[in-house]
């Protein structure tokens, strides 16, 4: 069975809370269990500016315009981790807001970068999961770009 994990964060590369633990150790139980589990989360300041090794370049349609992006991959035990690289995450102080705890006031726009980058980067390499798994708001909306896709590929 094949997994993709949409998370704005996962151990051990960026946590704020609870998610990021559940999303660390699912996916690695569910690798255990013979599934092919990948990560798809933002490179934030606190993950490694060298994410991996290059994977894609993106570009998604978002809010009238494009929007080019690059993914990163990396390869923990038998897990991949893919990371979303571009400055509306990796030039922010904290994953959903600063140290203030006042949210981003573009985070809409950036985690719907997330939901379609997932989209766009499954098509571009030809890999199609049978679960999409969306952690938290950050991901909520994959299932509604999904049920709106016109392209019949997923």
């Amino acid at each position: 069975m094949k997994v993709l994990m949409l998370s704005s964060e996962s151990v051990p590369f960026s946590k704020s809370g609870g998610l990021a633990d559940v999303v660390g150790d699912l996916s690695a139980r569910l690798a255990n269990l013979s599934c092919d589990v990948r990560v798809m989360l933002p490179a934030y300041n606190m993950t490694p500016e060298n994410a991996g090794e290059f994977a894609s370049k993106i570009t998604v349609r978002i809010l009238g315009g494009e929007h080019e992006m690059e993914i990163r991959q990396q390869k923990i035990g038998k897990l991949i981790f893919y990371f979303l690289i571009d400055p509306v995450f990796c030039n922010r102080r904290g994953i959903y807001g600063d140290t203030s705890f006042e949210p981003y006031p573009d985070n809409f726009r950036r985690f719907m970068l997330l939901n379609k980058a997932a989209m766009a980067f499954c098509l571009q390499i030809g890999w199609m999961p049978d679960i999409f798994h969306c952690h938290d708001w950050t991901a909520g909306l994959l299932p509604y770009f999904i049920s709106k896709d016109t392209t019949g590929a997923f």
